[in-house]
């Protein structure tokens, strides 16, 4: 909301040649991080041992850089709404509608495999779809679990990777890279495209302003 606000002023100072778009943009980036850092940072810290999750270091730092990787992506994709909406209000209203579809596409509430053929490309543009799997696997990749606590004639997984195949049948590849590091690699070229897309879409909407003719204006007085 307040980055449709801004750029009514953005706009204005852009068409009086005050600056350029790309120096906004990245100013506007460079400036807000600290705080796209912050919160991911302080909140997983306090979560992840508070909950008990796997206490490896190196799965706790991929955690942290999944969390700060969202929050990017969530930034970028709330700079490319507002921009693209006609109004601060519009994307106000709109924000909501693509949060709800990328959390029920993320893999949590409806198994992906589960989704007609025609729409499964769907959850590959969700957020939530590529950070939930990367936290899957980050949390259960190479554990070995207990099957002291279920009932004799219940299915029992003793494993993490039994874990992940049932929630994952096909888990993520890019590149030729596999497990976490690729869900971290397709968020943070998500983070890339819709900052991108945000750009361009900035860089096509602007507003063409009148030009005052001083000399015209002082001849008049």
């Amino acid at each position: 909301n307040t980055f449709g606000k801004e750029m009514v002023v953005v706009e204005r100072e852009r068409a009086s040649k005050s600056y350029s778009l790309s120096a906004y943009y990245i100013a506007k980036m460079v400036a807000e991080l600290p705080f796209n850092l912050l919160g991911p940072i302080v909140f997983g810290s306090i979560v992840y041992f508070l909950v008990g999750l796997n206490p490896e270091p190196e799965a706790f730092l991929c955690f942290i850089i999944i969390l700060i990787l969202v929050s990017c992506c969530a930034v970028g994709l709330g700079l490319a709404v507002t921009s693209a909406s006609p109004s601060p209000e519009a994307a106000v209203a709109l924000a909501p509608i693509i949060v709800v579809l990328m959390i029920l596409m993320g893999g949590f509430y409806i198994n992906i495999e589960s989704l007609p053929e025609g729409i499964r490309w769907v959850p590959n543009l969700s957020i939530m779809r590529h950070a939930f799997e990367g936290l899957v696997i980050n949390e259960f990749e190479g554990v070995e679990l207990s099957c002291k606590d279920v009932d004799d004639g219940d299915a029992c997984i003793e494993t993490g990777e039994e874990v992940i195949d049932r929630l994952f049948v096909n888990p993520t590849s890019i590149f030729g890279i596999e497990g976490r590091f690729a869900l971290m690699i397709a968020l943070l070229i998500y983070m890339m495209i819709v900052n991108f897309v945000a750009y361009i879409t900035l860089a096509l909407s602007s507003r063409t302003y009148l030009t005052m003719d001083e000399s015209k204006e002082r001849k008049a007085k």
